[in-house]
């Protein structure tokens, strides 16, 4: 599933939607970290804690890259000095690091 196809997204509703119960901040889905909490719970429940059938499910495969597809559809960056790819904050994040 693409951004495009997929459902979209209610509003945020004041309560963590990690299931915690707890309150959140005003225009938040999560608690602070509690969004990793989600990720990997979606991770055990529904893949077994596997990245790969994870990917897998996707259609995502060494030849199929989500990677190669995050930085075609423009939601990634490539690092101009290098071939690292990530999302606009963590090449900045990398660029510094890397001195280049």
């Amino acid at each position: 599933m693409t951004l495009d196809e997929g459902p979209r997204l209610p509003g945020p509703t004041g309560r963590c939607w990690c299931g915690c119960g707890q309150e959140t901040g005003a225009g938040a889905y999560f608690r602070p970290g509690h969004d990793k909490t989600a990720e990997a719970a979606v991770l055990a429940t529904r893949y077994g804690n596997s990245v790969v059938r994870l990917l897998a499910h996707h259609g995502f495969s060494p030849e199929a890259s989500v990677v190669a597809e995050a930085t075609d559809r423009g939601i990634w960056e490539v690092c101009p000095a290098c071939e690292y790819r990530g999302a606009p904050a963590s090449v900045t994040v990398h660029r510094r690091k890397a001195k280049h």
